[in-house]
């Protein structure tokens, strides 16, 4: 088994600590945990939107936004918000990408696969894109 100081990065290793990874304002202040109606105000959808794409009722989601058993898909959503930004360059691109159609999804809306529950496939093609497989 081998230790977290042994894993592989793909990056040469360094003891800074860095945050480029997070979406600060998709976080619970208090805990550090993703809130699910934070991260939907984030991807410009709805409570109802996220609780769907969550496969989540509506007013659980909005009693407990930062739940643990929410954090996986939560954590995909945030992934995937972060991946378009960087490719794109701004939040605001980000959400206009995922509203519109697009001709390299057979012209479907990359909503349409969030909100089916499919955000960990999207994820993977936009990762593909960010390597010039997929644009």
């Amino acid at each position: 088994m081998t230790t977290l100081l042994e894993r592989p990065t793909g990056k040469a290793s360094s003891a800074r600590v860095s945050s480029d990874h997070l979406i600060p304002e998709t976080r619970n202040p208090a805990t550090g945990l993703l809130d699910a109606v934070k991260l939907a105000g984030h991807l410009g959808m709805s409570t109802s939107e996220i609780a769907q794409a969550l496969k989540r009722d509506v007013s659980g989601l909005r009693r407990t936004p930062s739940s643990a058993s929410l954090q996986p898909q939560l954590t995909t959503l945030e992934a995937l918000a972060r991946t378009i930004t960087h490719q794109l360059g701004t939040p605001e691109l980000m959400r206009m990408w995922l509203r519109a159609a697009n001709p390299e999804l057979g012209d479907e809306v990359p909503m349409t696969f969030v909100l089916e529950g499919h955000a960990a496939d999207l994820h993977a093609l936009t990762r593909l894109g960010s390597e010039g497989v997929f644009n």
